[in-house]
C-alpha cells in the first residue's frame, strides 16, 4: 500500500509518500514548498489571498506527484493557520477544491499525538521508559508534549511560531541585536508562565524546518538529505552560535548557505532563538533532531486503522 500524506502548515506545505512493506513504513519521497499560509495572520486575523493561492497550488502539485507514484490513498491535513484564521472555512474549501479531495484540520491534541507517535516510532534508540519532550517549531505556534512510548502525559500549544516571531520582532534586515534581545526575552517570559510537566524530560526531540535546516547548514548540504538529518544532535550552544552568525547577514546573504531551503532564511533566526529558549526552559543542553514527525505519525495511524488486505 502506498500513501501520500500532505501537511498544510503555517509556513510550509510538506508532502510525504510512504509505502508499507510488512510492518515497516518506508519513505518513498519527501517534498516541501514554502507558501507562507500564516504570514501576517497574527496581525490581520486572516489568511492572505496570495498565500492561499500558493498553498492551494502546492497541494495540487503534490497530489499529482502522489498519483504519478501510484498512490492508493491520500491524506491532507491542516494545522495552526487553518485553526486560527477568521477565513479558515473559506481557505479550507479553496484548498480542497484545488486538491480535488477533502482535508482534515487537526486539533492541537491530534497534532501533538501524531507528532509524538511519528517521533518515537522512527527513533528506536529512544528507551522504552524514557520521558521525552517533543518540540515542534511551527510557523505560527510552538507545540510541546511530554510523554513516553506508552502515553502522552502533557501537551500545550503556544503562539511562538518562527514566522509570527519574525514578523513581530525582527523588522530590520539584518535584525538588530536589540530586536533579537526582545524576541528572546518574549520567548523566555512566555515559557516561564507555562507550568512544566511533573516529570522532567530525560531527552528532547525537535521537529520542524528550524532544527532540520540547522543540521543541514552544519553538514553543508547542497541537497537536503532527511536520512542524514534524522537522529542528529544539536547542542544549545551550537544553536545560539548559528543564530548569531546568521543575524550578521541580510536576507539575500542568508539564502546562499541555505541552499537546501532558501525560503527558510526569512524565519531561521527567530526559529533558532526560539529553539534555544525552549532548551533553556527545559534545562537541556542539546536536542535530538527528527526528520519524521506529524506525517510519519499520520502514516502510522492510517496503516494501523486499515484492515489487512
Amino acid at each position: 500500500m502506498t500513501l501520500c500524506l500532505i501537511d498544510v502548515g503555517s509556513n510550509t506545505v510538506r508532502c510525504l509518500i510512504v509505502r508499507r512493506e510488512g510492518d515497516e513504513v518506508v519513505p518513498v519521497l519527501h517534498r516541501l514548498r514554502a507558501t507562507r499560509l500564516g504570514a501576517r495572520l497574527p496581525e490581520t486575523g486572516r489568511i492572505a489571498e496570495e498565500n492561499l493561492a500558493a498553498t492551494a497550488a502546492a497541494v495540487a502539485r503534490f497530489i499529482q506527484c502522489g498519483r504519478s507514484e501510484g498512490t492508493q490513498r491520500f491524506e491532507v491535513v491542516g494545522t495552526a493557520a487553518l485553526r486560527q484564521a477568521s477565513n479558515a472555512v473559506e481557505a479550507k474549501a479553496a484548498i480542497e477544491a484545488a486538491a480535488g479531495m477533502l482535508m482534515r484540520v487537526l486539533s492541537e491534541e491530534e497534532e501533538a499525538g501524531l507528532t509524538f507517535a511519528g517521533a518515537l516510532g522512527s527513533l528506536p534508540e529512544v528507551p522504552e521508559t524514557a520521558t521525552v519532550l517533543i518540540v515542534d517549531v511551527g510557523g505560527l505556534s510552538l507545540e510541546l508534549a511530554v510523554g513516553s512510548r506508552s502515553e502522552i502525559s502533557w501537551c500545550t500549544s503556544l503562539p511562538l511560531g518562527c514566522r509570527a516571531l519574525t514578523e513581530a520582532f525582527l523588522r530590520s534586515d539584518p535584525p538588530s541585536r536589540e530586536e533579537r534581545r526582545r524576541l528572546a526575552q518574549h520567548v523566555s517570559a512566555t515559557l516561564a508562565a507555562v507550568r512544566p510537566p511533573r516529570a522532567a524530560p530525560g531527552m528532547v526531540i525537535a521537529f520542524g524546518g528550524t532544527p532540520t535546516t540547522l543540521v543541514a547548514l552544519r553538514e553543508q548540504m547542497e541537497t537536503y538529505d532527511g536520512d542524514r538529518v534524522h537522529g542528529s544532535r544539536l547542542r544549545r550552544a551550537e544553536i545560539a552560535a548559528w543564530a548569531e552568525g546568521l543575524a550578521g547577514m541580510n536576507l539575500a546573504a542568508r539564502r546562499v548557505p541555505m541552499a537546501v531551503d532558501p525560503d527558510r532564511a526569512e524565519v531561521i533566526i527567530a526559529g533558532a532563538l526560539l529553539l534555544a529558549g525552549v532548551l533553556d526552559w527545559a534545562g537541556a543542553k542539546d536536542c535530538l533532531v527528527s526528520d519524521r514527525g506529524l506525517l510519519t505519525g499520520l502514516a502510522m495511524s492510517v496503516l494501523e486503522k486499515r484492515e489487512p488486505g
